[in-house]
């Protein structure tokens, strides 16, 4: 028991050294803002065996809660569904299309379609998934254009229990955007979020999480980079 809180409190404060290296991005005209996003998904098999999966994903977000109280601004919407083939039992690959329209500051709507590579596996108790996605964004007011973005999560869950019901959980997945488009997204860094929460099994495949996520968005000139500070509560159905 004792073992496994020192590992814990190792991995916070290896998170929080991370926290830290991340506010060194931060400069004189950074905006700060206090933000709500929340999680239902969905992953069903199609095939018998799993092999062929089917994931939907709703994500509201609600922004400006520094300024706004408790309200705030409902300021996106993220609407995914994929299609994804396992191709070993820790190895799967995606085909996915997102909506993604954003209200705040501005009405924008936005397309994407995405390619996905998913990596899971275990050391000793610590479960680690690596997930890598590329994106293709249309994306309103921008000409038409495809703007094409990398991202890529690596994320760990330690169990705080015996029964492994209970987990820390921790990520970071940094955006690069390999193709900008005009009045849009400029090519180079994009962004980077840094996740830290609590993970709880429930029974008939549901799992709920919730923790804190700094996000940290890199902007073109002479906007201001902002930096995010989102409470995020997933609920997930993985659906046999």
């Amino acid at each position: 028991m004792w073992l496994g809180l020192l590992k814990s409190a190792w991995m916070l404060l290896l998170l929080a050294a991370m926290a830290c290296c991340q506010l060194a991005f931060a400069n004189e005209d950074l905006r700060n803002d206090f933000q709500n996003w929340d999680l239902v998904t969905i992953t069903l098999p199609v095939t018998p065996g799993k092999k062929v999966q089917w994931y939907a994903e709703a994500q509201p977000r609600v922004g400006n809660l520094q300024d706004r109280g408790t309200s705030g601004d409902f300021s996106q919407l993220i609407l995914r569904t994929a299609l994804g083939y396992r191709l070993t039992e820790k190895i799967s690959v995606w085909q996915g299309y997102g909506w993604t329209p954003i209200f705040e500051p501005q009405n924008l709507n936005e397309h994407r379609i995405y390619q996905q590579l998913s990596v899971n596996g275990k050391w000793k108790r610590l479960l680690v998934n690596n997930r890598s996605r590329l994106e293709q964004r249309w994306i309103e007011n921008t000409g038409g254009e495809t703007s094409i973005r990398l991202r890529h999560m690596a994320r760990g869950m330690y169990p705080l229990d015996q029964r492994e019901q209970w987990f820390l959980v921790a990520y970071d997945e940094f955006f690069i955007t390999l193709k900008g488009v005009p009045n849009g997204p400029a090519t180079g860094f994009d962004q980077n979020r840094l996740f830290v929460g609590l993970h709880r099994k429930l029974k008939g495949g549901v799992n709920a999480e919730a923790g804190y996520l700094n996000q940290y968005i890199n902007t073109q000139d002479p906007v201001p980079n902002r930096m995010n500070h989102v409470l995020i509560l997933t609920l997930n159905f993985e659906l046999k």
